[in-house]
């Protein structure tokens, strides 16, 4: 009977990097239920890599100060108990419940970072610059960063610095959610990064400020001489709709990575056939300047049921 059991029970008897791996497709929660399988299993969530943490964490309840208590208890129980290094730390705010500190005490036991993802569900948190700098300095290591609406609108228009005095050598992949409001944050945050291989923008219009603003300032890559991007070799905009400082920004980049592959744009699924080509003839009619010879600007539509087959612009 016991080595029935035994063979029935294979999963056990995988190899432990096996089941790190099956555990980080699991919600942190149901990992953890994990260690009552066996004497065995009791240790195994405590290596896992990928660690995720979201409002799945700890059960809902409508007192708000209770659920902040067993939220944050249920991180710093996670952060303490760990035995191996966690390459991967996803936190998605989704309440005021964080303040920066947090989870900057939360970071400092990931020295090992290598991706980090910011997920900013509210448009009322915001975050200043000081407080960027102090949780960038927290994950030295990082190789991906993933940050989805970091508001810095209080900072006011053109506050941001040129660069942040953190420089995050290691970083090969920046992905950014932001409304091009926030353009002096977006090229801070570009240009403060050397190592940069891959940029990735997904577009928001908050409140139609883009739509309703005519950007007439022509961005001319002479005034940005602190913008040095000689490592970038892929762009990606997700959610263009073909505003002026979109297609400025577009210019900017591509006239400032000597070594760009591939720039591909994405257009909103409401962009309409003639905003499209208005757009093509555009930027071939009036060739911009491409430090890169091998680059190539494509753009795509993409609809909810299909997608247009990609044009090459450049």
């Amino acid at each position: 009977m016991k080595g029935k059991r035994k063979s029935l029970d294979r999963i056990s008897f995988l190899p432990q990097g096996t089941v790190e791996k099956i555990l980080t497709h699991m919600p942190i929660r149901d990992a953890l239920r994990t260690s009552i399988l066996s004497t065995k299993w009791k240790y195994f969530w405590r290596s896992i890599p990928k660690l995720v943490f979201n409002k799945t964490m700890v059960v809902s309840c409508d007192n708000d100060e209770l659920y902040k208590y067993k939220f944050l208890n249920a991180i710093f129980h996670v952060l303490m108990l760990r035995t191996a290094p966690i390459l991967e730390f996803s936190l998605f705010v989704d309440t005021d419940i964080f303040a920066n500190e947090m989870v900057c005490q939360f970071l400092t036991n990931c020295p090992l970072l290598e991706e980090f993802t910011w997920n900013n569900c509210y448009n009322d948190i915001y975050i200043t610059e000081c407080e960027l700098v102090e949780l960038l300095k927290c994950i030295p290591s990082v190789q991906v960063l993933k940050i989805y609406q970091m508001n810095t609108k209080h900072l006011g228009a053109g506050s941001m610095p040129r660069k942040l005095p953190v420089t995050l050598p290691h970083l090969r992949t920046l992905v950014l959610k932001v409304c091009f409001y926030e353009l002096s944050t977006v090229l801070c945050m570009i240009s403060s990064f050397p190592n940069l291989e891959k940029i990735m923008i997904v577009c928001l219009d908050r409140c139609g400020w883009c739509y309703d603003h005519t950007f007439k300032t022509m961005l001319d890559p002479q005034d940005y001489s602190f913008l040095k991007l000689d490592h970038l070799k892929e762009m990606e905009i997700i959610g263009f709709q073909n505003y002026d400082i979109e297609v400025e920004f577009v210019k900017l980049i591509m006239a400032k990575s000597p070594v760009l592959k591939k720039a591909q744009i994405e257009l909103n699924f409401d962009v309409s056939h003639d905003v499209e080509d208005q757009m093509v003839r555009y930027l071939l009619h009036k060739p911009f300047p491409c430090a890169s010879p091998a680059a190539s600007l494509t753009c795509k539509q993409l609809y909810r049921d299909y997608m247009h087959s990609p044009r090459k612009l450049h």
